[in-house]
């Protein structure tokens, strides 16, 4: 997902809104939205690998129709969040 310059100024305006007794540093819209897009990655990149470990566990169990529904269903969960992006 990639975030636009007025939805990251509004989740900062909610996060500062929230911690007001910490102080604030000046920087662009453009730093703040490419920090952004680093966090997003770095989740989706952490998600990606804990379905990816989910899927390589069901595949040592015993093929049973649950365990394989489980399995393809983790990998699908795999795709879709790699797909959004370079997970």
């Amino acid at each position: 997902m990639t975030y636009t310059a007025e939805q990251i100024t509004f989740m900062l305006a909610e996060a500062i809104e929230e911690n007001r007794e910490y102080k604030s540093w000046h920087c662009s819209t453009q730093h703040l939205m490419a920090l952004v897009e680093r966090v997003v990655a770095e989740e989706r990149e952490a998600c990606a690998k804990i379905v990816e470990e989910h899927a390589k566990a069901y595949a040592k169990l015993e093929k049973k129709p649950a365990t394989s529904a489980a399995w393809a269903a983790c990998i699908d969960i795999h795709d879709s969040i790699s797909e959004r992006g370079e997970a």
